[in-house]
C-alpha cells in the first residue's frame, strides 16, 4: 500500500475527546519510541507488527509484544488505525507526518511563545531579543569620610 501523503497546507490534529484537557493534549505528544514506529508506518503506508519489528530491530532489539503494545497505544491515541487479517494486525497512519509536525509546532509556540509561530521561528534562527545585560551597580565610596569631602 502507498504511504499516506497529506497536502502541504497547514493541518491541525484534534485530540481525542476526553473530559480532561491535559490528557487530550497529551495524546498529541509522542514518545521517541512512538515517533520512531510512526516513521516506519509512514514509510510503509501499512505494516504488520512483525514488519514494524523487523524494520525497528536494526537499531533497537525489542520483543514482538513490546512493539504490539506501543502500536496499540498509538491506536488509542488516535494516531493509527488497525485492521486484522487472519492472525496478524496491520496498522496504518491516521494523520500524515506534516499534520503531526504542524500540531507539535503550534503546541510549542503556544507554550513558549504566547502562540506566536513567528516568535518561534525567530527563536530558532537565533533572532530573539536576548535579555540585556544588567549594568553593574556603581561602586560605593570606600568610607563615609570620602563621600563627605
Amino acid at each position: 500500500m502507498a504511504p499516506n501523503h497529506t497536502s502541504p497546507s497547514r493541518q491541525k490534529l484534534k485530540p481525542l475527546p476526553t473530559k480532561d484537557r491535559r490528557r487530550r493534549e497529551h495524546a498529541l505528544f509522542l514518545t521517541i519510541q512512538e515517533l520512531e514506529l510512526m516513521k516506519i508506518i509512514w514509510e510503509s503506508g501499512e505494516a504488520s507488527v512483525a514488519e514494524v519489528r523487523q524494520k525497528y530491530q536494526n537499531d533497537h532489539p525489542l520483543a514482538y509484544t513490546t512493539i504490539m503494545t506501543v502500536l496499540s497505544r498509538l491506536e488509542r491515541k488516535g494516531m493509527l488505525k488497525q485492521r486484522k487479517s487472519g492472525k496478524a494486525f496491520y496498522y496504518s497512519a491516521v494523520h500524515g507526518r506534516e499534520a503531526l509536525a504542524e500540531t507539535a509546532l503550534d503546541i510549542l509556540a503556544r507554550i513558549f511563545f504566547k502562540g506566536s509561530r513567528q516568535a518561534l521561528i525567530d527563536f530558532c534562527r537565533g533572532a530573539t531579543a536576548r535579555p540585556k545585560a544588567v549594568a553593574p551597580p556603581e561602586s560605593k565610596p570606600a568610607s563615609i569620610d570620602d563621600s563627605l569631602l
